[in-house]
């Protein structure tokens, strides 16, 4: 194969590559879902996006029982997360939250 056919070659397959390459998702901050302001619409949230993803919460009625702090502990240990039980920002964003500033609960 001469060096003009490489190249053409080379070119058009870099060409089809690019072309095939996968879109980045979105930056978190335009996928996120809206997170309540009171503690209790937190919690809400947070029981039900855990229960969406199969995680045993029991009732979700918003408040902060054993139940939930069992399966925030499980879904932390499954993320990654440090295993608190609580609702911090860095498990509301795990849960696909918007978060800018929330503190430790």
């Amino acid at each position: 194969m001469n060096i003009g056919k490489w190249l053409a070659v080379a070119v058009c397959g870099a060409l089809l590559l690019g072309a095939c390459a996968p879109i980045p998702p979105p930056p978190p901050s335009l996928n996120c879902k809206s997170l309540p302001a009171s503690a209790e619409g937190r919690a809400r949230a947070a029981q039900e996006a855990l229960a969406n993803l199969r995680y045993q919460i029991g009732t979700v009625d918003g408040r902060m029982n054993s139940n939930t702090v069992a399966a925030l502990r499980t879904f932390q240990r499954d993320m990654g997360l440090a295993e608190s039980g609580q609702i911090d920002k860095q498990t509301l964003e795990a849960l696909g939250f918007c978060v800018e500033s929330v503190s430790a609960r």
